[in-house]
């Protein structure tokens, strides 16, 4: 049975190779997107953990890790609060199970609980699997985001 939890410092290992998978998944689709050092981004883990405003949802059957997903929230100036998911990733092996279903649904929870109006994500362009699946859940495109490279 697939259960929900905040993750603790002491899912960091585990976590932090998830969060791999799922950069390298993103550097597949996009050089833009650089894998990061894995001592690096663990200890990067560990500090947003700290945060109060930022959770890590982990996804989990039988203690085999399906997913991971990463949210947080901010006062806006007009002193709405407005939550972000920043990503969310689901094993190959566990699409098609609800799995990013049950993460969203948990983040919802937590945000409402922070008195959250609204919640926002960002999808790469070439990410067009990830772009379905949050139409899937209702959310609609409200801009876009452009880049240019200064160098």
């Amino acid at each position: 049975m697939i259960s929900i939890k905040v993750a603790q410092p002491k899912d960091v290992p585990r976590l932090t190779m998830l969060a791999l998978e799922y950069a390298r998944y993103e550097h597949s689709l996009s050089s833009d997107y650089p894998v990061p050092n894995k001592v690096q981004l663990a200890k990067a883990l560990k500090k947003q953990m700290a945060r109060r405003d930022c959770s890590y949802f982990l996804a989990e059957d039988a203690g085999a890790l399906l997913g991971y997903a990463k949210a947080e929230y901010v006062s806006t100036e007009d002193k709405r609060v407005v939550g972000y998911i920043d990503s969310i990733f689901v094993r190959k092996i566990a699409r098609k199970r609800n799995v990013g279903k049950l993460l969203v649904s948990s983040i919802f929870k937590w945000l409402r609980e922070r008195k959250a109006v609204a919640v926002r994500t960002f999808v790469p362009a070439a990410n067009k699997m990830a772009l379905s699946y949050w139409e899937h859940q209702f959310f609609r495109i409200s801009g876009f985001e452009l880049e240019k490279s200064l160098q």
